[in-house]
């Protein structure tokens, strides 16, 4: 059992490694992006369009209440889903 307790916790902490470093992977990107000159002027940057109408008008509180909603609604099915996989572990456990 103590194996198996050592194995589970170093998987964790892959998952967790994996999942960090494929949030930078995609983060990053776009955290270093910068306007491109407009074609044939060299200089002259494009104008940045969503992202400049986000800065400037900010978010309406629909915008802001449906991401609430589903990051609750994605917080409790995370929480259903691990609830249930360490029922069905411990179930495995007491049967043997």
């Amino acid at each position: 059992m103590r194996r198996l307790h050592c194995t589970r916790r170093a998987l964790a902490m892959l998952g967790g490694l994996i999942c960090t470093a494929t949030s930078i992977v995609t983060i990053a990107p776009t955290a270093f992006a910068s306007p491109l000159p407009a074609p044939g002027t060299g200089d002259t940057p494009v104008p940045l369009g969503p992202a400049n109408t986000l800065l400037v008008g900010g978010l309406t509180d629909w915008q802001v209440a449906l991401i609430a909603i589903g990051s609750a609604l994605l917080g409790a099915l995370a929480a259903l889903i691990a609830g249930r996989a360490w029922l069905r572990g411990r179930a495995a456990l007491s049967a043997s």
